[in-house]
């Protein structure tokens, strides 16, 4: 595809192929591609002499005069790239550092302790943008109320005496939280690395681990958590009473005291998740453990990966479904070699059916589903991608919907989606 008249202009796409559009003045440009670029005497979406026409999601004029997402920080005024490639504006953020002063006014040239800054927040500035390293709190950190935190390789721990959360997001408040990671919180019952009771709380690219209960602990929150990580809690990764949760393309690995709980009143969307090498022979469930859902909902588990988790003595270690009164149904999951001491099946609980998964060795009836070992690629160095000569290749629903994998790739590559997380490509 090229532009006549244009044959190295990258951008003629817009104009859906046509020729393009010939100015000598912004006045002569349609909306879509406001900028004249006087040299070339052509519409374009912005020029790097002229980049104001980006916004949004779009705030970078790229090399073919193109808006896109910013991919740095320093493509951004404020200096602060959120993970939809937004830039947050620079009127709103305040400037932390692991060596910042208690007393600066958290600008660009005057960064602030992360306590400072939170101390700031107000109606104006509501984003902390943190400098990498490591933030030692002298106890739990309250939040409550709206505030964005965004921080490439900043590391938040609980430092103090005592036991407590590392974050503790309060009533009502609307929590944000990219990149950075929250870890060391003390205490086997209260240690949760972050603690939230009805709140919204979403968290992108963050990682949860080395807290001594669980990863995240919510009481009727609405809480969104998408291309993150919760490992090594010795408590329960994600622990969910009320509310509702989301999680996309997250990966949750390694917590003792299991992967992912789901009680009461909870409405879940669960899609494209990797949940391996969770739980202990000692303890009470490996996977997933649905419990004490008596009425309808919105309720999904689908495209996810469950394997290797280990599970208490006479519990199933895949999913378990406990007290279920709504029928619910989970579709295109790989639940495959959870261990538990006295049973062998991976599913099990009244009112939770299977469709189109993989569930073995021992296999469970419903349409389309397998027991058959899914191939992943390489399980010694924790590499559950699946070999193009995986059975779950093309054998999902091919009704279903999904339009991307755990690693951003198309659905479907073949003729149906693949079973479980991973899309072969």
């Amino acid at each position: 595809m090229f532009c006549e008249g244009h044959p190295d202009d990258q951008i003629c796409s817009i104009t859906g192929g046509s020729a393009p559009i010939s100015c000598t003045s912004d006045t002569q440009c349609p909306m879509a591609i406001p900028i004249c670029d006087k040299q070339r005497t052509m519409c374009v979406q912005c020029t790097a002499a002229e980049p104001g026409a980006c916004g949004g999601d779009t705030p970078v004029c790229g090399m073919d005069d193109t808006c896109r997402g910013c991919a740095a920080d320093a493509e951004c005024a404020s200096l602060t790239c959120l993970p939809d490639g937004a830039c947050a504006d620079a009127g709103t953020v305040l400037y932390a550092a692991p060596d910042g002063s208690a007393a600066a006014n958290c600008r660009t040239t005057a960064k602030c302790s992360l306590l400072r800054a939170v101390a700031l927040i107000d109606g104006t500035k509501s984003t902390i943008r943190l400098d990498p390293g490591l933030y030692l709190l002298p106890g739990t950190l309250a939040l409550p109320f709206s505030v964005h935190l965004v921080g490439r390789d900043a590391v938040l721990e609980r430092a103090g005496s005592g036991t407590g959360e590392t974050l503790l997001v309060g009533v009502d408040a609307d929590i944000v939280l990219d990149y950075l990671s929250v870890r060391g919180a003390d205490g086997d019952a209260v240690g949760h690395g972050i603690g939230c009771h009805e709140a919204t709380l979403t968290a992108r690219e963050v990682t949860i681990e080395g807290n001594a209960a669980g990863g995240l602990w919510s009481d009727q929150c609405a809480v969104a958590i998408s291309h993150s990580r919760i490992a090594s809690n010795r408590g329960v990764g994600l622990d969910v009473a009320g509310g509702s949760v989301t999680m996309t393309r997250s990966t949750m690995t390694a917590n003792q005291g299991g992967a992912i709980r789901i009680v009461g009143r909870t409405d879940y969307d669960l899609e494209n998740n990797l949940i391996v090498k969770n739980g202990d022979a000692a303890l009470g469930f490996g996977g997933l453990w649905i419990m004490s859902i008596a009425m309808d909902g919105n309720r999904v588990f689908e495209f996810n990966t469950v394997a290797f988790n280990q599970a208490a003595g006479g519990v199933p270690p895949g999913v378990e479904c406990d007290f279920v009164m709504t029928p619910l149904v989970f579709s295109n999951n790989i639940v495959f070699g959870n261990v538990s001491a006295s049973t062998a099946n991976q599913v099990d609980g009244a009112n939770c059916t299977w469709r189109y998964s993989d569930i073995g060795p021992v296999a469970v009836a419903g349409p389309g589903n397998l027991a058959a070992d899914p191939e992943f690629a390489d399980l010694m160095h924790g590499d559950y991608h699946l070999m193009a000569t995986s059975p779950l290749r093309d054998a999902a629903d091919p009704a279903a919907t999904q339009a991307v994998d755990l690693d951003g790739d198309s659905r479907p590559e073949g003729a149906a989606p693949d079973i479980g997380a991973d899309e072969i490509k």
